[in-house]
């Protein structure tokens, strides 16, 4: 069996995600190839198996014909032959996406050649712009036409704002695009996602929830640390918070009130990049750090904290609870997407999004009753989110090889 990875762009999440899902599909005598689009970033950061498809000029072409008139999917029609033709050639036996509606092929052109082949695609949705009209997230101004259409989108300023609103028309192409795919089975992150891919017009596929992995042992191995002494915080409970861009949709200001209003024995320490702008409104009680990319040096500091306080206001699932949970270190986070999902209440203090005096209540609560948020119950929980999850989509591949689906008919 060999699977064809089709994903946008090789940052952020990803690397580690494939790296993990690449050691699964090996592990079980099967084998895969990453296709991603001819790109700056993808040639500066290659990837294991990684094969480039299409021309470098396509993707400027491309983003900069959605942003006149809003519309994604449809075009790229070149490079989208050109994915074509690498899929032949790897003879594929099961097409796994990620995120592919951006700027990186003709969707409907993708699916025909995949419908006529007969070639079984999983698709994990690792956020919501697969059944909406543009955006890829909505919860943040509780916006819900995507149900039904959408049109007039009160979100067209964020997500690259277009100078034409074609939200109505992208959903209704996408609609009609799916429907050509004879084997879809869909993969969500978190029952949060999963209960809205129900609502939408990929409520026709078979779901499935798999949870992200990590590897376990990279953040629980005990090493002695220096990192209180080195800056000083031996005394102090730290209360940590990290993201690569920590910006207002990751909750800073939540994180910079609580650097304000906590006493002076507890320091707030964030991990992450902060832009010009909120880093001039950043609390003088902050100690601010750049992102760290050494996984042992980033688990040092896991370790090193009292808690873990993830304020994020739009999410699916977040690996840097699983992370801090596997270093030992308890997890207070808004009831955000599927944020919630990976604690319970041995380890961990979910509170409704936005509730600031509820955070900070159960920050104050974590620190001071090590006996039941402790250590041992943070890695037990953490122990459910091992890189056996990526165990579960080789399972997947097999399902959608030798099981067909018939798929819904387009309204």
């Amino acid at each position: 069996m060999k699977i064809g990875i089709l994903h946008e762009r090789n940052s952020g999440f990803f690397p580690r995600f494939y790296r993990d899902l690449s050691e699964a599909i090996s592990l079980s005598g099967n084998d895969w190839v990453l296709l991603t689009p001819n790109s700056g970033a993808n040639k500066r950061n290659p990837l294991p198996k990684q094969r480039l498809y299409g021309v470098r000029w396509n993707w400027f072409v491309h983003f900069h014909l959605y942003k006149l008139i809003g519309l994604q999917d449809i075009f790229s029609s070149f490079s989208t032959l050109c994915l074509i033709w690498a899929l032949r050639k790897e003879k594929v036996d099961v097409v796994h996406m990620h995120i592919v509606n951006s700027w990186m092929c003709n969707l409907p052109l993708l699916f025909w050649y995949l419908r006529r082949k007969n070639i079984p695609v999983v698709w994990t949705m690792h956020d919501c712009r697969a059944f909406t009209g543009r955006c890829a997230h909505f919860e943040q101004i509780r916006c819900f036409r995507w149900r039904e259409k959408c049109g007039h989108c009160p979100e067209k300023r964020f997500y690259w704002p277009t100078i034409i609103d074609n939200s109505a028309l992208q959903l209704s192409i996408r609609r009609r695009t799916y429907i050509l795919l004879k084997h879809l089975y869909i993969v969500s992150p978190s029952k949060w996602m999963a209960n809205y891919v129900r609502q939408s017009i990929l409520k026709g596929f078979p779901i499935s929830v798999i949870y992200n992995g990590i590897d376990i042992s990279k953040f629980s191995a005990v090493e002695k640390s220096d990192f209180r002494a080195r800056y000083k915080l031996e005394s102090k409970k730290v209360v940590l918070g990290v993201a690569v861009y920590m910006g207002k949709l990751k909750g800073l200001f939540y994180l910079n009130r609580l650097a304000d209003e906590l006493p002076e024995d507890y320091k707030v320490v964030i991990v992450g990049q902060i832009c010009e702008d909120e880093r001039a409104s950043l609390s003088p009680r902050v100690l601010s750090l750049p992102p760290i990319k050494d996984v042992s040096k980033l688990a040092e500091v896991m370790r090193s904290a009292d808690v873990f306080v993830n304020p994020t206001l739009v999410d699916n699932f977040p690996t840097t609870n699983i992370e801090c949970l596997a270093a030992g270190t308890p997890v207070v986070t808004f009831q955000t997407g599927g944020s919630a999902e990976s604690i319970d209440e041995t380890c961990g203090i979910a509170v409704p999004k936005g509730d600031y005096k509820a955070l900070e209540k159960a920050v104050v609560t974590v620190c001071n009753d090590k006996q039941r948020f402790s250590e041992a119950n943070c890695h037990n929980r953490a122990g459910l989110f091992s890189k056996d999850q990526f165990k579960k989509y080789v399972d997947l591949y097999k399902v959608a090889i030798n099981k067909s689906f018939s798929c819904p008919t387009p309204k």
